[in-house]
C-alpha cells in the first residue's frame, strides 16, 4: 500500500486518511484482497440514536461519497456510484443535509466545520455527476424520509428504487 499513502493527506481533516489509501488502492490495483470481521466481534452500537447520528457523525456521511469518488479515474464509475449512494440511502439524506445553510451552523460535537467541508464536496460532487442523481438527492433532503421508514408504502418504493 505504501505507493498509496500519500492519498492520505487529501483527507486528513476527516480521520478517513486510512480509508483514503486503501480506496486508492482498490482503484489503482484494480481491488485488493480484504478478510472482514463482523461489527458484533468489534463492538455493539447498542441502541442508537438517530439525530444524535445526524450531529455527530455527518462528516462521515458525506465523507463516505468523498473517498469513494475523489479519486476514481472513471467518470462512469462515479455516477453510478453517487447514483447508488442516494438512493442506497434516501432515508438518510434529509437527516444529515438539515442543517442551517445560511449560518453554515451544525450543532457536531468537537469537530463542527469537519461536517460542512465534505458536505460542500460531496454536494458538489453530486451535483456535477449527472441531472437526474441532482434531483434525486434534492428532492431526498426536502423530505423527512427517516420518519417515513417504517412505511409500507415508502419501503416498498425504496425497495424498487434499490433494485434498479
Amino acid at each position: 500500500l505504501a505507493p498509496y499513502f500519500n492519498s492520505a493527506l487529501f483527507l486528513a481533516w476527516t480521520g478517513w486518511s486510512h480509508l483514503a489509501v486503501l480506496q486508492s488502492a482498490m482503484d489503482g490495483e484494480g481491488g485488493i484482497k480484504v478478510v472482514t470481521i463482523p461489527d458484533v466481534e468489534v463492538f455493539d452500537q447498542g441502541r442508537r440514536d438517530t439525530q444524535l447520528d445526524a450531529q455527530k457523525y455527518m462528516h462521515s456521511y458525506f465523507g463516505e461519497i468523498v473517498i469513494r469518488t475523489l479519486f476514481s479515474p472513471d467518470k462512469k464509475v462515479v455516477k453510478l456510484t453517487i447514483r447508488n449512494f442516494i438512493k442506497g440511502n434516501i432515508f438518510l439524506h434529509h437527516l444529515y443535509g438539515k442543517r442551517d445553510d445560511k449560518t453554515k451552523s451544525y450543532p457536531i460535537a468537537v469537530a463542527g466545520h469537519y461536517g460542512w467541508w465534505n458536505k460542500v464536496i460531496a454536494e458538489s460532487m453530486i451535483k456535477e455527476s449527472s441531472y437526474s442523481n441532482k434531483l434525486m438527492y434534492k428532492i431526498s433532503k426536502i423530505v423527512p424520509f427517516e420518519n417515513l421508514k417504517n412505511n409500507k408504502l415508502i419501503s416498498s418504493i425504496y425497495s424498487k428504487l434499490k433494485q434498479n
